[in-house]
């Protein structure tokens, strides 16, 4: 291992603090805009007021003042329309921002929004539905039945998707987004249905649907505030959650991630700021898609920031957006597991695990790190049962390498690799500098400290394997998995890893190899254990399995075993079909040809 300079050391640390001085002085700026946003949209509408007046008629009609000199249809004028519907417009802006980032993130795709899984349709059916029924000017305790009917069809579609997405207990990803089309293009049929039955309504569908503050006050602002605020305590609270579900949901899982609770709960979250949006405001759709990308172009993919900075962005937007309107435009995914095997792993000890495709060596590693459930028996880490254990727990004595990571955000190597001491975290806090040392000390024995800033999306396989292993080198536990770690490697990476993890393994750590590199596995494991058709076929000290009999039952094929002339570590051969031409070299194929002339 190669460390890294004082000097390169410094450079990356000071790199890291740029990038969140740079979220301080956009923070910094967009609340200062947001401030400013709210004050000075009150200005534009059909009746002019100066500025201070605009600022008299907000503080007296909070009770903060009283001039006896303003004129009153200002104040009415100002704080009663104007500033309410600009509080408003900005907590929707906000809202749908936030959401979007949410809805990008748990779906992991830039492009998703609350129109993906079919929330804002359903709020858009529950409010023409409730034109329909003529239920536009009706109140209960002050607040229109339109906004609760629109929030009634925004919630029964979130749980109708839920309902259809989930399989074996599990919400799947990709069916959720089939589910929400289904259940989105099924509203849109009803929506078109119930302006066919009724065309005096056709006009007010059609202008709910489409958006707008117009009417909009205080009450709508203090019924929308609530599904707002605990929309936006749910998402936050799980923003860090988020960005490990970028690396998938077995990666996830596996660094401490309750995914199917946490998706849960941030779709609802999500869904509630949705709805309650589009329950006083009609449909918005651009705010929820454009602003999180905006962001996430600037700041990076990490959600905490993310979601700071979209919902002052979006406010900001939607504000004057709305200022237009009114102006310019006035008028107007629990995995089946196979395996059913007794394994018993001792502390320090450095196995392969070893058989053909199929044999079940994934899931087995699957199951060990707790990310699926066998279908019988039990699980334990020093005897305790993982299944009684959270994820957390799990992810503090279990890292897994697995066969490739796809991550969905430009995320750099060192925002990854910092994502394995997420375990450790506690509540709202960050990573700390003694985390990010831990992870550049990873980098640097793993060898690609050089591309800490460097997006992982940007590297080549190998590369972006050994990021994988550097972040579960960062989680620090006792028992590492790794499956195909060295697929993607050339042989001198190959014979760096596995020198460091042998490394490792003396210092204590457990080690478990999936892999099919056969003479790899003999070089450098004591115990080999071969799977074949999801059963413990062969276990046993290297040099007692690892030989011609074993080895051709296992594979199925002619193998042949010799010692390695310089470790003296056995190594296999595999003998060619006779017919497979293997061995014919350019001559002997060449004479052939010359032969048959």
């Amino acid at each position: 291992m190669q460390p890294l300079r004082s000097a390169d050391r410094d450079a990356i640390l000071r790199e890291h603090e740029r990038t969140h001085a740079r979220f301080l002085v956009l923070l910094a700026l967009l609340v200062v805009g947001s401030v400013l946003s709210v004050f000075l949209a009150c200005l534009f509408g059909r009746l002019p007021v100066p500025f201070s007046g605009v600022l008299k008629s907000i503080l007296t009609g909070f009770g903060l003042t009283h001039d006896p000199t303003l004129n009153p249809t200002w104040k009415v004028v100002v704080f009663d329309i104007r500033f309410s519907r600009v509080c408003l417009s900005a907590m929707v802006g906000l809202g749908l921002a936030v959401a979007g980032a949410a809805f990008q993130g748990i779906l992991r795709n830039p492009l998703a929004d609350p129109f993906t899984i079919g929330v804002s349709t359903g709020a858009a059916f529950g409010a023409s539905l409730g034109i329909f029924m003529g239920l536009g000017g009706s109140l209960v305790f002050g607040v229109g039945l339109l906004p609760l009917a629109s929030l009634g069809g925004a919630l029964g579609a979130l749980f109708t998707v839920i309902a259809l997405s989930r399989i074996d207990g599990q919400i799947r990803r990709s069916t959720m987004v089939l589910a929400g089309i289904v259940v989105a293009t099924f509203l849109a049929a009803l929506i078109s249905l119930l302006k066919s039955l009724d065309e005096e309504s056709v006009a007010s569908i059609v202008f709910w649907v489409m958006g707008s503050f117009q009417g909009r006050g205080w009450i709508d602002f203090g019924f929308a505030s609530p599904y707002m605020v605990a929309g936006l305590i749910l998402v936050g609270m799980y923003s860090r959650e988020l960005d490990l579900l970028s690396l998938g949901d077995l990666q996830a899982q596996q660094l401490g991630v309750d995914v199917n609770r946490v998706r849960l709960r941030i779709l609802v979250g999500a869904s509630l700021m949705t709805a309650a949006a589009v329950s006083v405001s009609g449909v918005i759709g651009f705010v929820g898609l454009v602003v999180p990308h905006l962001v996430r172009m600037t700041v990076g993919p990490e959600h905490r920031p993310l979601m700071i900075l979209s919902g002052l962005l979006g406010a900001i937007a939607l504000t004057w957006s709305d200022v237009l309107a009114r102006t310019v435009l006035s008028g107007g995914e629990e995995l089946p597991v196979g395996v059913v095997t007794a394994l018993r792993v001792e502390p320090g000890e450095m196995t392969a695990v070893l058989g053909p495709n199929g044999s079940g060596k994934t899931t087995l590693l699957l199951a060990m790190a707790g990310a699926v459930r066998p279908r019988s028996g039990t699980i334990r880490i020093d005897g305790e049962e993982i299944a009684e254990k959270g994820p957390r727990w799990i992810a503090r004595r279990v890292a897994s390498v697995p066969q490739s990571t796809e991550v969905s955000f430009p995320f750099t190597c060192l925002s990854v690799v910092l994502m394995g001491r997420y375990p450790y975290l506690d509540g709202w806090g960050g990573y700390s500098a003694s985390d990010v040392d831990l992870a550049l000390t990873a980098m640097e024995q793993t060898r690609i400290a050089h591309l800490a800033h460097r997006h992982v999306r940007e590297v080549s396989g190998g590369e972006a394997q050994m990021v994988a292993i550097a972040r579960a080198l960062t989680q620090q536990t006792e028992i590492l998995l790794l499956d195909e770690a060295t697929s993607n490697l050339d042989v001198t990476r190959k014979i760096q890893l596995f020198s460091l993890l042998t490394k490792k393994n003396r210092g204590g750590v457990t080690l478990l190899f999936v892999m099919h590199d056969l003479n790899l596995a003999a070089l450098y494991c004591r115990r080999i254990l071969f799977l074949k058709n999801g059963r413990i076929l062969f276990d046993g000290n290297t040099d007692d399995v690892f030989n011609d009999k074993t080895l051709s039952e296992v594979y199925e094929t002619e193998i042949r075993v010799s010692r390695h002339p310089v470790t003296g570590s056995p190594q296999a051969h595999f003998v060619p079909h006779p017919d497979s031409g293997a061995g014919d070299g350019p001559d002997v194929a060449g004479s052939r040809a010359r032969g048959a002339d």
